[in-house]
Protein backbone atom coordinates (compact mmCIF):
# COMPACT_ATOMS: atom_id res chain seq x y z
CA UNK A 1 0.00 0.00 0.00
CA UNK A 2 2.88 2.36 0.86
CA UNK A 3 4.57 1.61 -2.50
CA UNK A 4 1.32 2.32 -4.30
CA UNK A 5 0.94 5.68 -2.56
CA UNK A 6 4.56 6.53 -3.41
CA UNK A 7 4.03 5.62 -7.09
CA UNK A 8 0.90 7.75 -7.30
CA UNK A 9 2.77 10.65 -5.69
CA UNK A 10 5.59 10.37 -8.27
CA UNK A 11 3.04 10.20 -11.08
CA UNK A 12 1.31 13.32 -9.77
CA UNK A 13 4.58 15.27 -9.51
CA UNK A 14 5.65 14.08 -12.97
CA UNK A 15 2.34 15.19 -14.52
CA UNK A 16 2.62 18.63 -12.89
CA UNK A 17 6.06 19.32 -14.36
CA UNK A 18 6.06 17.31 -17.61
CA UNK A 19 2.64 18.06 -19.11
CA UNK A 20 3.05 21.90 -19.20
CA UNK A 21 6.54 21.52 -20.68
CA UNK A 22 5.26 19.06 -23.28
CA UNK A 23 2.32 21.30 -24.12
CA UNK A 24 4.56 24.36 -24.38
CA UNK A 25 6.99 22.49 -26.65
CA UNK A 26 4.16 21.31 -28.92
CA UNK A 27 2.61 24.77 -28.98
CA UNK A 28 5.98 26.32 -29.74
CA UNK A 29 6.48 23.88 -32.62
CA UNK A 30 3.04 24.75 -34.04
CA UNK A 31 3.66 28.47 -33.65
CA UNK A 32 7.03 28.08 -35.36
CA UNK A 33 5.40 26.37 -38.34
CA UNK A 34 2.76 29.10 -38.51
CA UNK A 35 5.47 31.74 -38.22
CA UNK A 36 7.52 30.18 -41.03
CA UNK A 37 4.44 29.96 -43.25
CA UNK A 38 3.50 33.56 -42.47
CA UNK A 39 7.05 34.76 -43.18
CA UNK A 40 6.93 33.01 -46.54
CA UNK A 41 3.48 34.36 -47.35
CA UNK A 42 4.63 37.88 -46.46
CA UNK A 43 8.38 38.12 -47.10
CA UNK A 44 10.34 41.28 -46.40
CA UNK A 45 9.99 44.00 -48.99
CA UNK A 46 12.94 44.32 -51.34
CA UNK A 47 13.90 47.56 -53.04
CA UNK A 48 13.90 47.86 -56.80
CA UNK A 49 13.85 50.29 -59.74
CA UNK A 50 11.04 52.82 -59.36
CA UNK A 51 11.02 52.96 -55.56
CA UNK A 52 11.39 56.44 -54.06
CA UNK A 53 13.44 56.44 -50.84
CA UNK A 54 14.12 59.07 -48.18
CA UNK A 55 17.56 59.13 -46.52
CA UNK A 56 18.39 60.88 -43.25
CA UNK A 57 21.74 61.04 -41.44
CA UNK A 58 21.49 61.79 -37.72
CA UNK A 59 22.38 65.43 -36.92
CA UNK A 60 23.50 66.04 -40.50
CA UNK A 61 20.50 67.52 -42.37
CA UNK A 62 22.69 68.45 -45.33
CA UNK A 63 23.00 64.73 -46.10
CA UNK A 64 19.23 64.20 -46.16
CA UNK A 65 17.71 63.50 -49.57
CA UNK A 66 14.76 61.99 -51.41
CA UNK A 67 15.75 59.99 -54.47
CA UNK A 68 14.45 57.31 -56.79
CA UNK A 69 16.14 53.98 -57.51
CA UNK A 70 17.12 54.03 -61.18
CA UNK A 71 16.38 51.26 -63.72
CA UNK A 72 19.91 49.88 -63.24
CA UNK A 73 19.25 49.39 -59.50
CA UNK A 74 21.46 52.27 -58.30
CA UNK A 75 20.43 55.25 -56.15
CA UNK A 76 22.38 58.53 -56.09
CA UNK A 77 23.13 59.70 -52.54
CA UNK A 78 25.00 62.81 -51.23
CA UNK A 79 28.80 62.54 -51.00
CA UNK A 80 28.94 58.80 -51.76
CA UNK A 81 27.35 58.99 -55.21
CA UNK A 82 25.60 55.85 -56.47
CA UNK A 83 24.83 52.78 -54.35
CA UNK A 84 23.39 49.51 -55.73
CA UNK A 85 20.21 48.77 -53.76
CA UNK A 86 18.31 46.40 -56.04
CA UNK A 87 16.79 43.34 -54.29
CA UNK A 88 17.92 44.55 -50.84
CA UNK A 89 15.65 44.76 -47.79
CA UNK A 90 15.51 48.03 -45.85
CA UNK A 91 17.84 46.63 -43.17
CA UNK A 92 20.32 45.37 -45.79
CA UNK A 93 20.21 48.72 -47.58
CA UNK A 94 20.87 50.63 -44.32
CA UNK A 95 23.90 48.44 -43.58
CA UNK A 96 25.29 48.96 -47.07
CA UNK A 97 24.74 52.74 -47.03
CA UNK A 98 26.14 52.98 -43.50
CA UNK A 99 29.29 51.16 -44.63
CA UNK A 100 29.75 53.64 -47.48
CA UNK A 101 29.16 56.68 -45.26
CA UNK A 102 31.57 55.38 -42.60
CA UNK A 103 34.37 56.18 -45.07
CA UNK A 104 33.54 59.91 -44.94
CA UNK A 105 31.87 60.19 -41.50
CA UNK A 106 33.09 58.99 -38.12
CA UNK A 107 30.01 57.22 -36.71
CA UNK A 108 27.09 57.73 -39.14
CA UNK A 109 23.55 56.90 -37.99
CA UNK A 110 21.39 56.19 -41.04
CA UNK A 111 17.58 56.29 -41.36
CA UNK A 112 15.94 55.01 -44.55
CA UNK A 113 12.25 55.09 -45.47
CA UNK A 114 10.23 54.27 -48.59
CA UNK A 115 8.30 57.34 -49.75
CA UNK A 116 6.65 55.80 -52.81
CA UNK A 117 6.60 52.15 -53.82
CA UNK A 118 6.89 50.90 -57.39
CA UNK A 119 4.10 48.82 -58.98
CA UNK A 120 4.32 45.08 -58.36
CA UNK A 121 5.05 43.04 -61.50
CA UNK A 122 3.68 39.49 -61.82
CA UNK A 123 2.54 36.87 -64.34
CA UNK A 124 -0.86 35.17 -64.58
CA UNK A 125 -1.25 31.99 -66.65
CA UNK A 126 -3.89 29.32 -67.13
CA UNK A 127 -7.66 29.68 -66.99
CA UNK A 128 -8.04 33.46 -66.88
CA UNK A 129 -9.62 35.67 -69.52
CA UNK A 130 -6.34 37.35 -70.52
CA UNK A 131 -3.17 35.52 -69.42
CA UNK A 132 -0.01 37.61 -69.48
CA UNK A 133 2.35 39.95 -67.66
CA UNK A 134 0.85 42.58 -65.37
CA UNK A 135 1.70 45.21 -62.78
CA UNK A 136 -0.41 46.57 -59.93
CA UNK A 137 -0.01 49.71 -57.87
CA UNK A 138 -1.47 50.55 -54.47
CA UNK A 139 -4.52 52.32 -55.90
CA UNK A 140 -6.06 51.06 -59.13
CA UNK A 141 -9.38 50.34 -60.81
CA UNK A 142 -9.50 47.07 -62.73
CA UNK A 143 -12.05 45.75 -65.18
CA UNK A 144 -13.57 42.28 -65.10
CA UNK A 145 -14.30 41.46 -68.73
CA UNK A 146 -14.30 38.58 -71.17
CA UNK A 147 -11.51 37.88 -73.64
CA UNK A 148 -13.28 39.81 -76.41
CA UNK A 149 -12.97 43.01 -74.34
CA UNK A 150 -16.71 43.67 -74.47
CA UNK A 151 -18.97 43.91 -71.45
CA UNK A 152 -17.23 44.35 -68.11
CA UNK A 153 -17.47 45.31 -64.45
CA UNK A 154 -15.18 47.79 -62.69
CA UNK A 155 -13.58 46.74 -59.41
CA UNK A 156 -11.42 48.88 -57.15
CA UNK A 157 -8.03 47.78 -55.83
CA UNK A 158 -6.77 49.55 -52.71
CA UNK A 159 -3.67 48.81 -50.64
CA UNK A 160 -1.00 46.23 -51.33
CA UNK A 161 -1.97 43.94 -54.28
CA UNK A 162 -3.33 40.53 -53.33
CA UNK A 163 -4.06 37.32 -55.23
CA UNK A 164 -7.68 38.38 -55.81
CA UNK A 165 -6.51 41.72 -57.25
CA UNK A 166 -4.11 39.88 -59.58
CA UNK A 167 -6.87 37.61 -60.91
CA UNK A 168 -9.13 40.60 -61.44
CA UNK A 169 -6.31 42.39 -63.28
CA UNK A 170 -6.26 39.46 -65.74
CA UNK A 171 -10.01 40.10 -66.34
CA UNK A 172 -11.11 37.24 -64.10
CA UNK A 173 -11.29 33.48 -64.45
CA UNK A 174 -12.82 31.39 -67.24
CA UNK A 175 -15.67 28.92 -66.80
CA UNK A 176 -13.12 26.07 -66.70
CA UNK A 177 -10.96 27.45 -63.86
CA UNK A 178 -10.12 25.12 -60.99
CA UNK A 179 -10.50 27.27 -57.87
CA UNK A 180 -9.50 24.37 -55.63
CA UNK A 181 -5.84 24.58 -56.57
CA UNK A 182 -4.51 28.03 -57.42
CA UNK A 183 -0.72 28.09 -57.39
CA UNK A 184 1.69 30.94 -56.65
CA UNK A 185 5.35 30.41 -57.52
CA UNK A 186 7.75 32.75 -55.73
CA UNK A 187 11.50 33.13 -55.41
CA UNK A 188 12.80 32.58 -51.90
CA UNK A 189 15.82 34.86 -51.51
CA UNK A 190 17.02 33.07 -48.37
CA UNK A 191 17.21 29.56 -49.85
CA UNK A 192 17.73 30.75 -53.46
CA UNK A 193 14.96 28.39 -54.58
CA UNK A 194 11.49 28.67 -56.14
CA UNK A 195 8.70 27.80 -53.71
CA UNK A 196 5.05 27.17 -54.38
CA UNK A 197 1.88 28.16 -52.51
CA UNK A 198 -1.43 26.35 -53.01
CA UNK A 199 -4.63 28.32 -52.40
CA UNK A 200 -8.17 26.88 -52.30
CA UNK A 201 -10.82 29.51 -53.03
CA UNK A 202 -13.59 27.04 -53.78
CA UNK A 203 -14.27 26.13 -50.14
CA UNK A 204 -14.54 29.83 -49.29
CA UNK A 205 -17.10 30.43 -52.07
CA UNK A 206 -19.05 27.24 -51.47
CA UNK A 207 -18.96 26.88 -47.69
CA UNK A 208 -17.80 30.27 -46.42
CA UNK A 209 -14.60 28.92 -44.86
CA UNK A 210 -11.60 31.11 -44.06
CA UNK A 211 -9.04 31.39 -46.83
CA UNK A 212 -5.72 33.11 -47.36
CA UNK A 213 -5.61 36.02 -49.77
CA UNK A 214 -1.82 36.37 -49.90
CA UNK A 215 -0.05 39.51 -51.03
CA UNK A 216 1.60 39.49 -54.45
CA UNK A 217 5.29 40.37 -54.83
CA UNK A 218 7.57 41.16 -57.73
CA UNK A 219 8.22 38.16 -59.95
CA UNK A 220 5.33 36.02 -58.69
CA UNK A 221 3.79 33.56 -61.15
CA UNK A 222 0.11 32.79 -60.60
CA UNK A 223 -1.18 29.61 -62.25
CA UNK A 224 -4.86 28.58 -62.42
CA UNK A 225 -5.36 25.05 -63.70
CA UNK A 226 -8.19 23.78 -65.87
CA UNK A 227 -10.87 21.74 -64.13
CA UNK A 228 -11.36 18.36 -65.77
CA UNK A 229 -14.77 17.30 -64.49
CA UNK A 230 -18.06 18.97 -65.44
CA UNK A 231 -19.38 21.54 -62.99
CA UNK A 232 -23.10 21.56 -62.16
CA UNK A 233 -25.33 24.52 -62.92
CA UNK A 234 -25.61 25.85 -59.35
CA UNK A 235 -21.85 25.73 -58.83
CA UNK A 236 -21.29 27.42 -62.19
CA UNK A 237 -23.65 30.25 -61.22
CA UNK A 238 -21.89 30.59 -57.86
CA UNK A 239 -18.53 31.09 -59.60
CA UNK A 240 -19.91 33.48 -62.23
CA UNK A 241 -21.56 35.65 -59.56
CA UNK A 242 -18.30 36.04 -57.61
CA UNK A 243 -15.88 38.95 -57.91
CA UNK A 244 -13.27 36.81 -59.72
CA UNK A 245 -15.39 36.14 -62.81
CA UNK A 246 -17.01 38.33 -65.50
CA UNK A 247 -20.73 38.59 -64.85
CA UNK A 248 -21.94 38.39 -68.46
CA UNK A 249 -21.09 36.90 -71.85
CA UNK A 250 -21.92 37.78 -75.47
CA UNK A 251 -23.55 35.11 -77.64
CA UNK A 252 -24.41 35.33 -81.36
CA UNK A 253 -27.62 33.56 -82.41
CA UNK A 254 -28.26 33.17 -86.17
CA UNK A 255 -30.78 31.39 -88.36
CA UNK A 256 -34.43 30.69 -87.68
CA UNK A 257 -34.96 32.81 -84.58
CA UNK A 258 -37.12 35.89 -84.23
CA UNK A 259 -34.31 38.25 -83.14
CA UNK A 260 -31.00 37.04 -84.60
CA UNK A 261 -27.76 38.78 -83.59
CA UNK A 262 -25.60 39.35 -80.51
CA UNK A 263 -27.17 38.91 -77.09
CA UNK A 264 -25.78 39.54 -73.59
CA UNK A 265 -26.43 36.76 -71.07
CA UNK A 266 -25.36 35.91 -67.56
CA UNK A 267 -22.17 33.88 -67.49
CA UNK A 268 -22.72 30.10 -67.66
CA UNK A 269 -26.24 30.51 -69.05
CA UNK A 270 -27.52 27.38 -70.85
CA UNK A 271 -28.08 27.12 -74.60
CA UNK A 272 -31.85 27.42 -74.19
CA UNK A 273 -31.46 30.85 -72.56
CA UNK A 274 -29.71 32.16 -75.66
CA UNK A 275 -32.53 30.97 -77.95
CA UNK A 276 -35.18 32.48 -75.68
CA UNK A 277 -33.16 35.70 -75.54
CA UNK A 278 -33.34 35.76 -79.35
CA UNK A 279 -37.14 35.67 -79.17
CA UNK A 280 -37.46 31.93 -79.63
CA UNK A 281 -37.53 29.92 -82.84
CA UNK A 282 -39.71 30.55 -85.91
CA UNK A 283 -42.13 27.97 -87.33
CA UNK A 284 -39.53 27.15 -89.98
CA UNK A 285 -36.87 26.10 -87.44
CA UNK A 286 -35.42 22.62 -87.07
CA UNK A 287 -35.34 22.39 -83.27
CA UNK A 288 -34.07 18.82 -83.33
CA UNK A 289 -30.61 19.90 -84.46
CA UNK A 290 -29.35 23.22 -83.11
CA UNK A 291 -25.63 23.78 -83.81
CA UNK A 292 -23.21 25.32 -81.34
CA UNK A 293 -19.94 26.75 -82.73
CA UNK A 294 -17.14 27.35 -80.21
CA UNK A 295 -13.68 28.79 -80.89
CA UNK A 296 -11.04 26.99 -78.82
CA UNK A 297 -7.90 28.66 -77.50
CA UNK A 298 -5.73 26.69 -79.93
CA UNK A 299 -7.59 28.25 -82.87
CA UNK A 300 -9.73 25.22 -83.73
CA UNK A 301 -13.53 25.41 -84.00
CA UNK A 302 -15.69 22.90 -82.19
CA UNK A 303 -19.12 22.21 -83.72
CA UNK A 304 -21.72 20.29 -81.70
CA UNK A 305 -25.41 19.64 -82.38
CA UNK A 306 -28.08 19.64 -79.66
CA UNK A 307 -31.85 19.07 -79.70
CA UNK A 308 -33.78 22.09 -78.46
CA UNK A 309 -36.77 21.49 -76.22
CA UNK A 310 -39.37 24.07 -75.26
CA UNK A 311 -39.37 22.51 -71.79
CA UNK A 312 -35.70 23.39 -71.23
CA UNK A 313 -35.48 26.79 -69.59
CA UNK A 314 -32.56 27.15 -67.20
CA UNK A 315 -31.45 23.68 -66.12
CA UNK A 316 -28.03 22.77 -67.51
CA UNK A 317 -27.75 19.24 -68.85
CA UNK A 318 -25.89 17.31 -71.53
CA UNK A 319 -28.48 18.46 -74.08
CA UNK A 320 -28.59 22.01 -72.70
CA UNK A 321 -24.90 22.89 -72.09
CA UNK A 322 -23.55 26.07 -70.44
CA UNK A 323 -22.41 28.71 -72.91
CA UNK A 324 -19.10 30.53 -73.12
CA UNK A 325 -18.31 34.02 -74.28
CA UNK A 326 -18.16 34.22 -78.09
CA UNK A 327 -20.27 31.11 -78.78
CA UNK A 328 -22.32 31.09 -81.99
CA UNK A 329 -25.66 29.27 -82.11
CA UNK A 330 -27.18 28.36 -85.48
CA UNK A 331 -30.82 27.33 -85.83
CA UNK A 332 -31.36 25.86 -89.30
CA UNK A 333 -34.58 25.49 -91.29
CA UNK A 334 -36.59 22.31 -91.06
CA UNK A 335 -36.79 19.87 -94.00
CA UNK A 336 -40.23 21.07 -95.15
CA UNK A 337 -39.16 24.73 -95.31
CA UNK A 338 -35.90 23.80 -97.03
CA UNK A 339 -37.76 21.85 -99.73
CA UNK A 340 -40.29 24.63 -100.29
CA UNK A 341 -37.53 27.22 -100.55
CA UNK A 342 -35.67 25.03 -103.04
CA UNK A 343 -38.74 24.59 -105.25
CA UNK A 344 -39.51 28.29 -105.04
CA UNK A 345 -35.97 29.19 -106.06
CA UNK A 346 -36.04 26.64 -108.92
CA UNK A 347 -39.32 27.87 -110.41
CA UNK A 348 -38.56 31.56 -109.99
CA UNK A 349 -36.48 31.99 -113.26
CA UNK A 350 -39.29 30.61 -115.48
CA UNK A 351 -42.21 32.24 -113.66
CA UNK A 352 -42.32 35.26 -116.07
CA UNK A 353 -42.63 32.85 -119.03
CA UNK A 354 -45.43 30.92 -117.33
CA UNK A 355 -47.25 34.14 -116.55
CA UNK A 356 -47.00 35.31 -120.20
CA UNK A 357 -48.18 31.91 -121.46
CA UNK A 358 -51.20 32.07 -119.17
CA UNK A 359 -52.05 35.58 -120.40
CA UNK A 360 -51.88 34.49 -124.09
CA UNK A 361 -54.02 31.45 -123.38
CA UNK A 362 -56.72 33.67 -121.87
CA UNK A 363 -56.69 35.94 -124.95
CA UNK A 364 -56.92 33.01 -127.37
CA UNK A 365 -59.80 31.47 -125.42
CA UNK A 366 -61.70 34.70 -125.88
Amino acid sequence: YTKLKRSLLYLFIFSIYWLPVSFATTQKSKNYKIYKTQVYLEPKYRLGPGDTIKLKVFQLPEFSTVTKILPDGYANLPRIKSVYLNDLTIDEAIKKINLRYSKVLKTPVIYLDIVEQRPVGFTVIGEVQRPGFYSLGLNETNRLANADGGEGTLVNSRGWPTLINAIQKANGITTKANLRNIKIKRKDFESKTIKELNINYWDALKNGTMVNNPKIYDGDIISIERIEKNINYNDALLVSSSNVSPASITINVVGEVKKPGNHNLLANSPLSSAIYSAGGTTRRANIKKVKLYRLNRNGSIQVTSYPFSLKEKSQISEENPPLQDGDVIEVNRNAWSTTNDFLSDSVQPISPILNAFTFLKIINDD
